[in-house]
């Protein structure tokens, strides 16, 4: 078996992988969360985030596994495909890390993110930090577009290093964020009101232990993306199926498998 067989196998399976995951996202909502009102139902939005992030990258696997052909498909556009849902699944976890902020205080009743700001400065400045990151990643990716067109090569430049960059420091403000977040739920879970059921405490401390794993997830991915962007190692240019089939799985399925089983326990 070749090796182009090895990453055209590995490409179709993390291709089913995401598009299951597309439909198992659409079913918790349907099964468990679709009674709840759209407009302040914190957990909506991220799966709106969720499902076009697992959609594109479903896409970007099935352009691989096509461009293993004789098809030629612009190193561009597999560029932006493969970059784009980093950006969709940061503003996700950012979502779900405000709303489990709410049950922390429900909970406790003390506040967990930005204790001496308001509820609507916080959800504002979000959303605010959220429209500019993605205006910025626009502009790089037209600037990226303007530059190289739509050649079937792309050669490594400055908007391509950038857009690493800048997806590896969104990375490590969600690694930063997470981890306050799990130190202080750590710190406060034995000051839960006695009469709060045992139910809410168990969810409690599965978003601790969740945001543990998430720490270290993160971290491990702002620091490879730094690699890939300082070097010319290219450890996330789909040149080796072996790093695909590690990467993908440990720094995007398993945390969003995770999130997933933590919106099931906590449906209201």
């Amino acid at each position: 078996m070749t090796d182009f067989s090895k990453s055209d196998i590995v490409d179709s399976i993390l291709c089913v992988v995401y598009a299951a995951l597309a439909f198992v996202g659409a079913f918790v909502y349907i099964k468990y969360h679709v009674h709840q009102p759209i407009a302040r139902y914190l957990p909506f939005y991220f799966l709106v985030f969720y499902e076009l992030g697992v959609a594109v990258r479903a896409v970007f696997f099935a352009l691989l596994m096509w461009a293993a052909t004789s098809v030629k498909i612009p190193s561009g556009v597999l560029f932006t495909l493969n970059s784009c849902p980093s950006f969709l699944f940061f503003t996700g976890y950012m979502i779900l890390l405000y709303h489990w902020s709410d049950v922390y205080q429900d909970s406790t009743r003390r506040s967990l993110l930005l204790p001496m700001a308001s509820a609507s400065f916080v959800r504002v400045a979000a959303i605010a930090a959220n429209v500019i990151m993605y205006a910025v990643a626009a502009a790089l990716y037209a600037a990226d577009l303007n530059l190289m067109g739509l050649s079937a090569e792309q050669p490594r430049n400055a908007f391509f290093t950038t857009i690493y960059l800048f997806i590896a420091v969104l990375y490590i403000v969600c690694t930063i964020v997470f981890f306050v977040y799990g130190y202080q739920i750590f710190r406060r879970q034995y000051h839960l009101a006695p009469e709060r059921p045992e139910a809410q405490k168990l969810l409690l401390k599965r978003i601790g232990m969740l945001s543990a794993v998430c720490v270290a997830i993160f971290c491990t991915r702002a620091i490879v993306i730094l690699i890939q962007t300082l070097t010319s190692i290219g450890l996330l240019e789909n040149r080796w199926w072996y790093v695909d089939i590690i990467w993908y799985p440990a720094m995007e399925i398993v945390p969003l498998c995770l999130m997933l089983a933590v919106m099931v326990k906590e449906t209201p």
